[in-house]
């Protein structure tokens, strides 16, 4: 089992490109944030990506990504794991991890 992400967690890129967390979910609070929903990715912005430079273009959104729960959903919409991986845009593509999912208590799989 994996914590839920909430808005109080982090997630960068490796070249220092903060992900601004924010979801449309008003429900369900976990840890004082709000629970992270699958549909919320896309939405979400990085900045401050440092990735430039000779055919290369910094990181500024999630192209795709996995980590939403197969038994929990808020509104019908799986909710995010800290489990949760993604793929920047950028040029050349770049693995956006988790730091901190937000919360520790509420778990799901």
């Amino acid at each position: 089992m994996d914590p839920v992400m909430t808005t109080d967690g982090s997630a960068s890129c490796p070249d220092k490109g903060t992900v601004t967390l924010t979801t449309k979910n008003t429900k369900l609070k976990a840890g004082g944030g709000l629970v992270l929903l699958d549909g919320d990715v896309s939405s979400w912005k990085i900045a401050g990506c440092k990735q430039t430079g000779s055919n290369q273009t910094p990181c500024v959104s999630i192209q795709t990504h996995g980590g939403a729960s197969t038994k929990l959903k808020v509104g019908g919409s799986p909710v995010i794991l800290g489990s949760f991986s993604g793929t920047s845009e950028g040029k050349p593509k770049n693995t956006i991890s988790i730091g901190e999912p937000g919360q520790t208590k509420l778990k799901s799989v």
